[in-house]
């Protein structure tokens, strides 16, 4: 039987995805701030993505595991 998204929400078995805080224009502090201060406290498992100028990286090293991604070799 599928879990509905407010049994996942209570279960935290639910994993947000963000994907792109960089581009929130004026609001990237405040959604930077909402995953660090109030998601992941909450037991939320969460998966976020930027660009490496679009958030201030050291914020999230205390709880989060961050990536560097390589570019893409084959688009040239």
């Amino acid at each position: 039987m599928p879990l509905d998204i407010a049994r996942a929400v209570q279960m935290r078995t639910l994993i947000v995805v963000l994907d792109g805080i960089d581009e929130a224009a004026k609001r990237r502090e405040s959604i930077s701030h909402f995953v660090r201060q109030v998601l992941v406290p909450q037991g939320f498992r969460v998966i976020c993505t930027s660009r490496p100028e679009g958030v201030n990286v050291e914020d999230f090293t205390s709880r989060f595991v961050v990536f560097d991604l390589q570019k893409l070799d084959w688009l040239n």
